[in-house]
């Protein structure tokens, strides 16, 4: 994706969230284009650009594992239950049930789908933006109303809802970036016409699990941004997501390391 594309890109997608009360100022520092410096990224714009195709790279490398990695996260995951680490009321479906559901062919198919469908002329694109756009609105009129929206509530689960919990602004641009993923992951199974996909997204965890099982293990090879790492694992009081734990990291690099 060229520079002027990421740029219209991204400028559709805050036009979409802009009514979102929560994320109004993550969306003026972007706006802004001042703030928010990193060691990889010098203005907001950069930062989002960077980790955007950081959290592409995520989706790679979960397409295409390798046997010895999924067989290693398969063991992990029997062990993270085992010691009381799976605490989602949901259950945990992982690499290893992505790979079951999802087979090779689909993989590739995924992939390459998700790549076309970056631009702002795509259908698969604009579907997925006004979904994200229409969840999040909704999840954040139910927390004025007093709603205590939490996974297991069939409210909160039609929801998008982590951005009404008092998100710093460098973890909403996280939270965001792996939603949008999420719901064009979503938009690309339902037009699949593959059962097996189309009955996965009815999960919501369904891509979120995965998705944390590769930072786990990209953290532990030291194969991804670090930044990733430390706003999943980070509590949202301290600036991060609260979706990993170092307990669980502490699993995966003991594993690995043996």
């Amino acid at each position: 994706m060229k520079k002027d594309s990421f740029s219209k890109t991204l400028g559709y997608v805050i036009r979409n969230l802009g009514k979102i009360p929560e994320i109004s100022e993550t969306i003026t520092i972007i706006d802004s284009n001042k703030g928010l410096k990193t060691d990889f990224a010098d203005s907001p714009v950069e930062y989002v650009k960077v980790l955007f195709f950081d959290y592409l790279n995520i989706i790679r490398n979960l397409t295409n594992l390798s046997n010895d990695d999924l067989q290693l996260v398969k063991i992990i995951n029997k062990k993270r239950k085992e010691i009381g680490l799976d605490t989602n009321p949901l259950g945990h479906h992982g690499v290893d049930v992505f790979y079951e559901k999802v087979r090779k062919n689909d993989r590739n198919y995924y992939w390459r789908s998700l790549i076309m469908s970056l631009d702002i002329g795509s259908p698969i694109f604009r579907s997925a933006v006004v979904d994200l756009s229409e969840r999040m609105v909704l999840a954040s009129r139910l927390a004025s109303e007093g709603v205590v929206l939490k996974d297991g509530d069939p409210r909160a689960d039609k929801v998008i809802w982590g951005h009404t919990k008092g998100l710093k602004p460098e973890a909403t641009v996280h939270f965001v970036i792996c939603h949008l993923i999420d719901r064009l992951t979503s938009q690309i199974f339902q037009r699949s016409r593959n059962k097996k996909l189309i009955k996965m997204i009815l999960n919501k965890h369904f891509l979120f699990d995965p998705f944390g099982d590769m930072i786990f293990l990209l953290t532990t090879r030291g194969m991804i941004n670090p930044e990733i790492s430390r706003k999943w694992e980070l509590t949202r009081e301290k600036g991060g997501l609260g979706w990993n734990t170092p307990e669980e990291q502490l699993v995966f690099d003991q594993e690995y390391t043996k």
